[in-house]
């Protein structure tokens, strides 16, 4: 999460909604690679032990019950059972075949066990496209680089590379194609496809629900006849205006 204020309050919630973390053993699920969120978790909440895994970290012991390990949530070498609470923050958006994901955190979570997951911008929502790279040394990213709202869902390739070509020349445009439109960064999941995978997951779902991001979503106008043209092309969508989702889960 972007503003590490939003994040205290967001792992505040978990902790309360999951009985606390102190003596429990939890997994951050694309833990950030500078171990912020499992740092923060150890140092507030006093958890028996904690480990962030993410595909690009480096393993790291931040501490002799802290550590970061490279792991692919949908297969890992964690036994059954192992943890009490697993929590995510802007991770699951990311996380393709979800369903497979689910399965592996319902193996390894002990029974009574709770998932906490905050994630997005998800596929369906005005910057859905989750613009962020570098180019020429430069982060380019949906907080510095506006798009027209929607743009992945209702432009082609070329209509995007026309408007942006004349703000920030040929390079960066096709780079910006590139992503917006290539990138395998995103699973591409609409609100309505994390319903139904989570719906049909093993888990007592305890809390899903869509929010907006108001910071970001005044810089992304919308007109009515944009929400036309979505509910026209995605017939079976209707969920457009939710950034983000928060979930809340337990194995019975």
């Amino acid at each position: 999460m972007r503003d590490p204020d939003l994040s205290s309050q967001w792992l505040k919630y978990g902790a309360d909604f999951c009985g606390g973390f102190a003596g429990k053993k939890i997994l951050d699920v694309g833990c950030d690679l500078d171990g912020k969120l499992i740092t923060e978790i150890h140092d507030k909440y006093q958890p028996l032990e904690v480990i962030g895994i993410n595909l690009a970290a480096e393993p790291k012991q931040l501490s002799p019950n802290c550590r970061m390990e490279a792991g692919n949530i949908r297969h890992t070498r964690y036994s059954d059972n192992t943890f009490d609470v697993i929590v995510s923050a802007s991770a699951f958006e990311h996380i393709h075949q979800l369903d497979l994901a689910l399965q592996e955190i319902y193996r390894i979570l002990k029974p009574g066990g709770f998932v906490y997951a905050g994630f997005g911008p998800i596929w369906s929502t005005c910057y859905g496209h989750h613009l962020w790279f570098v180019h020429q040394g430069q982060l380019i990213n949906y907080w510095n680089t506006i798009l027209p709202a929607y743009c992945h869902l209702l432009m082609t390739p070329q209509q995007l590379f026309d408007h942006c070509v004349g703000q920030y020349g040929q390079a960066l445009s096709e780079a910006i194609v590139q992503y917006v439109f290539f990138s395998k960064d995103q699973n591409q999941l609409f609100y309505e496809d994390y319903e139904h995978i989570i719906e049909r997951s093993r888990f007592d779902v305890l809390y899903f629900k869509g929010y907006d991001y108001r910071e970001l979503r005044a810089l992304y106008p919308i007109t009515g006849e944009t929400l036309d043209a979505l509910r026209y092309q995605y017939p079976r969508n209707r969920n457009f205006l939710y950034d983000g989702i928060m979930i809340l889960l337990r194995k019975s």
